[in-house]
């Protein structure tokens, strides 16, 4: 006769929350793991081609899109942008910029 395992399962929780199913620390469900390199294989050649694409066109094409396309020249700038701009502003802020603030 088959043995009852059903018996030794806690009852009532969902897999996700079953501690004995879980991944013990240090434990990986794929030891092997991806390759080291493997995902930048694809983006290294990419922007090998992308150099060597724009040494050749760059300025040309970049004047066609900005006179062409001024918006995506636009937005194709601001996404090469730094998303967070550290800087710090000293001096007195005009009076009509005071006002307008409700500073003074």
């Amino acid at each position: 006769m088959a043995e009852d395992t059903a018996s030794n399962q806690p009852v009532g929780l969902p897999a996700h929350l079953r501690d004995d199913l879980k991944w013990k620390p240090g434990q990986s469900g794929n030891p092997a793991g991806r390759p080291k390199g493997a995902r930048s294989l694809l983006q290294e050649d990419f922007f090998r081609a992308l150099q060597a694409s724009f040494e050749k066109h760059g300025e040309a094409v970049l004047e066609i899109m900005r006179v062409e396309k001024p918006n995506e020249y636009a937005r194709m700038i601001a996404g090469l942008m730094t998303k967070e701009l550290d800087a710090s502003v000293s001096g007195d802020l005009s009076p009509e910029v005071k006002s307008w603030l409700g500073l003074g």
